[in-house]
């Protein structure tokens, strides 16, 4: 699948915009033939749709098919229940995707609405621990390069900055009510962790051989510093495949997915964005991107904010192997 990427993208979105358009409520003439109809109203349930039985039979009736509302209403009871839960709700809202209350059973239409409302506040909640973790951030950046005084209200800040860090994340975890084994460390979350080299994946000579075949410029576009990239880089050995690094100083100190710092990383190297390809493991980060006309790339990380935004139209492809993914776009050319 990963392979023919690049040639079935277009028709993967045009798939998607006829999946879309099917939501009025028509069904397909083999739906109607079939008949599974709780299958067919469970899967309306899940999905979070309204349930037009009316369309369903206008549809039916040139199809030559009969429709058994009782089943259909069943099976769209059954599966509304499933995505009305609170869990379920909460989590969608954190995840930045749209979802209907409206459906819900009366028995869970007052739960699944608080959950919306728990879900909004865990995403402003995580919002705000994600700045303060970016400050926590920069002051590690430049620990000790001012005077004894300098660093002195550097480590009374940090320690401020990261009491509010740790119990923001714990606020959201708990209205998130995400399991203790299914969730970072609050230092992880922080950006207080440090992960030894030794963890990073050694280098995969598929990696190496597509960025030596791919033509253009690459360029690393990181919230970090160039010299963290250049240390990551050069464990891997893929440091002198890349033209430049525009860190967190080139933008000011203001981290992705602030639209400014791609305006000026665009504007330094003089790119194209209709030309480039973006590529990122946290999936919110690609929306300037997009709006700048890139074609955008998500490979899922293994933290609870890389798929933040996942499912919006601004993540153009979803690759889980980028080395695979890569190596097969660069034997295409």
């Amino acid at each position: 699948m990963i392979r023919r990427l690049r040639r079935t993208g277009p028709a993967l979105l045009l798939l998607a915009g006829l999946a879309l358009s099917g939501c009025a409520g028509v069904v397909s003439r083999a739906d109607c033939q079939t008949g599974d109809w709780h299958r067919i109203g469970e899967a309306r349930g899940l999905a979070g749709r309204t349930l037009d039985v009316e369309s369903i039979r206008e549809a039916c009736a040139g199809h030559g098919g009969r429709v058994d509302e009782g089943l259909l209403r069943a099976g769209y009871v059954a599966g509304t229940r499933q995505y009305c839960q609170p869990t379920a709700i909460r989590q969608r809202v954190f995840d930045g995707e749209r979802v209907n209350p409206a459906i819900c059973p009366a028995d869970l239409a007052e739960a699944a609405e608080a959950a919306v409302y728990e879900g909004q506040g865990a995403r402003e909640t995580w919002a705000e621990t994600w700045d303060t973790r970016g400050r926590l951030r920069l002051l590690a950046i430049y620990w000790g390069a001012g005077s004894a005084a300098e660093q002195l209200l550097d480590e009374y800040l940090a320690g401020r900055l990261a009491s509010q860090c740790r119990d923001r994340f714990r606020q959201v975890a708990s209205m998130m009510a995400w399991p203790a084994d299914r969730r970072p460390g609050w230092r992880t979350a922080c950006g207080l962790g440090s992960v030894p080299f030794a963890a990073v994946e050694e280098a995969d000579p598929r990696l190496e051989q597509a960025l030596e075949r791919l033509p253009g410029r690459k360029v690393i576009f990181t919230n970090g510093t160039t010299r963290h990239a250049g240390r990551v880089t050069q464990h891997i050995g893929i440091e002198h495949h890349f033209d430049a690094v525009f860190d967190i100083v080139d933008s000011d100190y203001e981290p992705k997915p602030a639209p400014a710092p791609y305006e000026k990383m665009v504007k330094a190297f003089r790119i194209d964005p209709r030309t480039a390809v973006m590529v990122e493991d946290i999936a919110r980060n690609l929306e300037p991107a997009a709006a700048m006309g890139m074609t955008t790339v998500w490979v899922p990380g293994n933290k609870p904010w890389s798929g933040d935004g996942h499912r919006e139209p601004f993540v153009h492809h979803v690759v889980e192997d980028l080395a695979e993914w890569l190596f097969a776009l660069a034997g295409e050319r």
